[in-house]
């Protein structure tokens, strides 16, 4: 779907990798290039998952949002990668970088300087603030973004304890690398009509806060503050209750009074107070209690399956190890087999959507050690053996990690 299309990767963590694994997935070319004394940091996150061994692939994230990818090395800062990246920059479409502002300046890898190797380029920025403003220098991460996006204000069980979706979901960069890949899309089409390249700056913060559009309506409409609400919901009457079991639960939505009566008909309610949707609000606490003395005699599979088939939304909890067996007994091929550094294999998440007639993503090859390809695509640079060897000499490129 997307083949021909060069990308150069400069970015780091997730984002930007996860950005660029779509695009390679869906059959683009990517290049991921990483300083050979300060690669990717994303190699060595290992507090979720812990190191599975492989050395710098030893984070199995990391070899997951970075497939598809070749690796080179250069050392950015030596005035002689300057040729380096020029050529490359010459062949590419689309330049992807999430550094912090101002850094590509500094290394004399501006827009403005790309525009003038490749008038055709789109520089895609997926920075913490974005371009401009007074914070535009700060870094970040999820959990400071989700804070100072407004995020952090809305999740969790009261006002007194902001929530962070912790670094096992790290919302913000999720958000981000599923709205990149259009960006970037969309700008190689500009590019292709007008002849012109672009560059597009992504405040990552600004996208958190977009993702709170209503209430930020609700707000400017009452002037009231949102706050928490728990499992309750925008309304007041979605629960999430606990079943048999260690650590069961089930969600259930009884926002439609027709929900409530099958719901009550299942669990054995008789109460007339909770048959709207305002009684069910001001009897949240009784109806959570009823549902939950229920739920506790089933697992939750179960109650899910009993609510559901009496037409209750509802829905089991599903555990993130479960969901594997899950897809794969419904015929969902939503894991795909990659290669591993010692020639085995490993499953690794696919995409939830495929394309007709091309189908969905395909794996090429596993994610790239540091410069694993730094040899490779050189060669196809033009640069002559012996001038590699040059470079590989001076320091200027690398195909390991350099101490």
């Amino acid at each position: 779907m997307l083949d021909g299309l060069h990308i150069l990767d400069l970015s780091g963590i997730t984002a930007g990798g996860r950005t660029t694994q779509i695009m390679a997935d869906y059959g683009a070319e990517v290049i991921k290039l990483e300083g050979p004394r300060r690669p990717d940091p994303f190699r060595h996150w290992t507090v979720v998952t812990g190191s599975t061994g492989f050395g710098d692939l030893g984070n199995p994230a990391f070899r997951v949002v970075n497939r598809n990818k070749r690796g080179v090395a250069v050392d950015l800062k030596h005035p002689d990668s300057r040729d380096i990246v020029r050529r490359l920059v010459e062949r590419t479409d689309v330049v992807v970088e999430n550094f912090r502002r101002g850094v590509l300046d500094r290394l004399g890898l501006g827009y403005a300087t790309l525009r003038e190797w490749n008038p055709r380029v789109v520089l895609l920025s997926l920075s913490s603030q974005g371009g401009t403003g007074p914070e535009r220098g700060y870094v970040s991460f999820g959990s400071t973004l989700e804070a100072l996006g407004g995020l952090m204000s809305m999740t969790g069980y009261d006002e007194t304890t902001p929530t962070w979706s912790t670094n096992k979901v790290n919302y913000p960069d999720q958000i981000v690398s599923v709205l990149a890949p259009g960006l970037a899309a969309w700008g190689h089409l500009r590019s292709r009509e007008t002849g012109q390249g672009c560059w597009i700056d992504l405040s990552q913060r600004e996208t958190v806060t977009s993702m709170l559009g209503e209430w930020l309506l609700a707000t400017s409409a009452t002037g009231a503050a949102p706050t928490p609400t728990a499992n309750r919901g925008p309304d007041g009457t979605d629960f999430c209750v606990p079943c048999a079991g260690e650590d069961e639960w089930v969600a259930i939505s009884l926002g439609d009074d027709r929900h409530w009566a099958a719901s009550a008909a299942v669990v054995g309610v008789t109460d007339d107070r909770f048959g709207d949707a305002a009684g069910r609000r001001a009897g949240y606490a009784e109806v959570e209690k009823l549902l939950a003395v229920w739920a506790a005699g089933r697992d939750g599979d179960e109650a899910a399956s009993r609510l559901a088939a009496a037409g209750v939304p509802a829905a089991k909890v599903a555990k993130a190890h479960e969901l594997v067996d899950r897809f794969a007994a419904a015929g969902v091929d939503f894991y795909i087999p990659v290669g591993t550094p010692d020639g085995g294999s490993e499953r690794q998440i696919s995409w939830a959507f495929d394309v007709t007639p091309d189908g969905g993503p395909a794996v090429r090859r596993r994610a790239p050690h540091v410069g694993e390809h730094t040899r490779e695509v050189l060669g196809e640079l033009g640069y002559a053996p012996v001038e590699v060897d040059d470079l590989f000499a001076r320091g200027v490129v690398a195909d390991r990690v350099v101490a």
